[in-house]
């Protein structure tokens, strides 16, 4: 079978790289001198290389695990040894099917952490009765132990917990560290700010995003604004306005890729502050939102919610009604294209959350009830 043959089985074999495949096949078509008027196969026979390595590497996820809780999941986490963080916010109603180390019996959820070993699924530590939604956590490695502690952040103030305390079920009063946040009334934003994330190895670096369309980076201790990225409207479809660009969620890849998601389905990506695989020490700075080394591309009719990198260059990621896709940077001739490997639905009806090792990826939120749900898929 010939070449160009062989290019339209690639494109069909991989419907999802199908647009990716075929610009790459037809960007620079060319003359044969010996057939005028002929175009000869130019860029095509590096498609099947490109192909070969995509069907190589696309992974298979399986659900092995679905978990439910009274409250609806707003944040995870990995622990180390096989941990699941997971936290909730308060429940609609009162449950008596649920109960935070399995019981059948018990009160409502009311902000509570969930410690879940991985290998069995069962929570095996929680913290309970924290009165409100918890917003976010961060768990710290410590020498010894192989529960990580955790900060947990809700309202206004900042607690800390130490997990691989003999009590099961922790309360607010067995916290190690409460901070509270002043709300000053001043340095207020204009327009919400819906994340922040910290620059991998740039411990004073951070980038904020939100409902200004507007990706920030920020020296917070000098409390300067080093550089910007406004993501430009998506052009209408049929004399129909699609919804505006803000900022739902962002991720770092290890070595300074940044990719973040928006609420009319588009991903951006940016690989301006990528480090060299032998780079001798860090750049002086760090320049991912420059728009020269850019990636916007449609990919959802809903709002991208939450993503997570599970390599350098692999990040996946869920929409607001719970489908999940993973896409990878390849790169071919100094060009770099966003390719889809993978997409399924899952039974969470509202994602609030994600996360993703090399392994797995876990998402949660809401199932239709309004109960919480928690969905483990393996790489088989």
């Amino acid at each position: 079978m010939g070449a160009h043959h062989m290019s339209w089985l690639v494109v069909l074999r991989l419907p999802r790289t199908a647009s990716f495949l075929y610009r790459t096949a037809f960007a620079y078509p060319k003359t044969s001198s010996s057939t005028p008027g002929r175009r000869s196969l130019g860029r095509r026979p590096h498609i099947c290389t490109m192909a070969e390595t995509l069907l190589q590497n696309i992974p298979k996820y399986t659900l092995q695990h679905t978990l439910n809780t009274p409250a609806p999941i707003t944040a995870l986490a990995f622990g180390h040894s096989g941990h699941l963080y997971a936290a909730s916010g308060t429940s609609i109603a009162p449950s008596s099917t649920h109960r935070l180390l399995g019981s059948q019996t018990g009160p409502p959820d009311d902000g509570s952490l969930r410690v879940y070993d991985l290998s069995s699924s069962k929570v095996v530590r929680a913290v309970h009765g924290l009165g409100e939604e918890i917003s976010s956590l961060a768990c710290l490695k410590r020498a010894g132990s192989e529960l990580r502690d955790v900060w947990l952040a809700l309202g206004c103030k900042m607690l800390l917990f130490r997990m691989d305390q003999e009590k099961l079920v922790q309360i607010e009063a067995d916290a190690l560290e409460v901070i509270e946040v002043e709300d000053k009334g001043d340095d207020v934003l204009n327009e919400i700010c819906g994340l922040v994330k910290f620059i991998p190895d740039r411990p004073r670096e951070i980038v904020s995003g939100g409902y200004d369309s507007c990706l920030l980076h920020f020296d917070f201790v000098q409390g300067t604004v080093l550089s910007r990225r406004e993501i430009p409207v998506a052009a209408s479809t049929e004399g129909m306005s699609l919804s505006p660009p803000f900022l739902m969620s962002a991720a770092f890849g290890g070595t300074g890729v940044m990719a973040a998601g928006t609420a009319d389905g588009r991903i951006w990506v940016g690989c301006g502050g990528e480090k060299g695989v032998k780079a001798a020490k860090k750049r002086r700075k760090w320049d991912g939102l420059d728009p020269g080394h850019e990636l916007i591309e449609k990919v959802s009719e809903g709002p991208i919610v939450a993503m997570s990198f599970s390599d350098p260059l692999t990040v996946t990621f869920s929409t607001l009604l719970g489908t999940v896709s993973q896409y990878t940077i390849f790169r071919q001739d100094d060009e770099s294209h966003l390719v889809n490997i993978w997409q399924e639905s899952t039974g969470v009806a509202k994602t609030n959350a994600l996360v993703v090792d090399q392994h797995r990826f876990v998402v949660a939120g809401l199932t239709s009830n309004a109960r919480g749900i928690i969905e483990m898929w393996c790489k088989s």
